[in-house]
């Protein structure tokens, strides 16, 4: 191996995310408004920040608490998505979707009205 090579290394060893923190899903910039039914059935609209086959980040902030089970619902066609708040921060809130499936099928339904607004 040479010098230059070991060194990069060990530059990546160093300042590359441990594995578990490494996002597992390619993330999208995705603006576009979205219900929120949190268990007790309080209804928050929000507006998406980022999305990935594995959650949303969202704007406002939900009110639930982390770990608490939600319910995401685009339009008529997508009805609550399941999934769970991991974080409050920067003014919004992080949601893992409970499937990757329905995570998918959520991120391509988004992209496509982003796309459509655009266009």
């Amino acid at each position: 191996m040479s010098d230059l090579a070991r060194r990069v290394r060990q530059f990546n060893m160093l300042f590359a995310p441990p594995p578990q923190l490494r996002r597992q899903h390619e993330r999208f910039e995705v603006s576009v408004e979205i219900e929120i039914e949190t268990a007790d059935g309080t209804i928050s609209r929000c507006r998406t920040i980022d999305i990935s086959n594995g959650g949303v980040f969202v704007e406002p902030p939900l009110p639930a608490e982390v770990g608490d089970r939600i319910y995401i619902s685009v339009g008529m066609l997508l009805r609550r998505v399941e999934g769970e708040v991991l974080a409050h921060r920067g003014g919004g809130s992080a949601i893992r979707f409970a499937s990757a499936a329905h995570g998918a099928a959520l991120t391509a339904w988004l992209l496509d009205q982003s796309r459509r607004k655009v266009n």
